[in-house]
């Protein structure tokens, strides 16, 4: 997996350093930091991030919630305000954007850290596409995945990390835990398997098995009462054979 890259956006250049100093300290790749709207929206048309921390009050041309209106239109990315002022309207327009934190300053670092882990969770764990949508009117983005990546916090880790669906192979249900099995590795989550097929909302995962989804883009045979999914042998049950043979192309 891919550690998080987290974009900066924050005029003041102590402050703006200090935050990536701290974000390097915990694992994530920093960018930045941006002291103007206008380089956050250039790195998000050349190579995303997976993250952006906005500071509201940013000097000069655009603030930060109209910055985040502009990004939000080109990429739906999790999203965490950041800023001095408390005021109701400030809020009011902040939560148009629906962003998944909200951090007023000063904060320490805990906080932060906090703040992100809760911002990538809300992301990676929201129940529909309706309800990423908003009430923002910007394009529907399919839940779970984003923008084909699961964001996963491995076991004893501090950190989340991103994971490419086109490395997913399968997932086996292990009672309330799940195995995600992938082209380079296999770790075990505590979520289980229904809860994470409802999140998801990606039709190229399909349950063949009641215990076993696989990425249907990932598999090389299929047989009477099984198929291959890269090397491995996946049982099929006889009430999802049906479903799975409507999403392949047979002819």
């Amino acid at each position: 997996m891919k550690a998080v890259r987290i974009a900066v956006v924050e005029d003041e250049p102590i402050v703006g350093m200090d935050i990536i100093t701290n974000l390097k300290h915990l694992g994530y790749q920093a960018e930045g930091p941006f002291e103007q709207g206008g380089d956050l929206i250039k790195l998000v048309k050349k190579k995303p991030p997976d993250l952006v921390l906005m500071d509201i009050n940013l000097a000069g041309g655009l603030d930060g919630i109209e910055t985040a209106e502009l990004m939000l239109k080109l990429r739906k990315l999790p999203l965490i305000f950041i800023t001095a002022s408390s005021d109701d309207t400030t809020k009011a327009r902040a939560k148009k954007l629906r962003p998944h934190a909200y951090i007023i300053k000063p904060f320490n670092f805990h906080n932060l850290h906090s703040a992100i882990e809760l911002a990538l969770y809300n992301y990676s764990c929201a129940e529909s596409s309706e309800e990423l949508k908003g009430n923002t009117g910007l394009p529907k983005t399919n839940g779970y995945a984003g923008y084909q990546a699961i964001f996963i916090r491995k076991t004893n880790s501090r950190v989340f990390e991103k994971m490419p669906l086109e490395q997913v192979l399968l997932l086996a249900a292990e009672g309330s835990y799940t195995k995600i099995v992938t082209t380079k590795d296999k770790f075990t989550i505590c979520t289980n398997l229904q809860r994470i097929l409802d999140k998801l909302h990606i039709e190229q995962f399909l349950r063949v098995h009641r215990s076993y989804a696989i990425n249907l883009n990932r598999i090389n045979k299929v047989l009477d009462d099984h198929l291959l999914v890269g090397e491995i042998e996946v049982p099929i049950s006889d009430s999802y054979r049906e479903q799975l043979l409507k999403k392949l192309n047979v002819l």
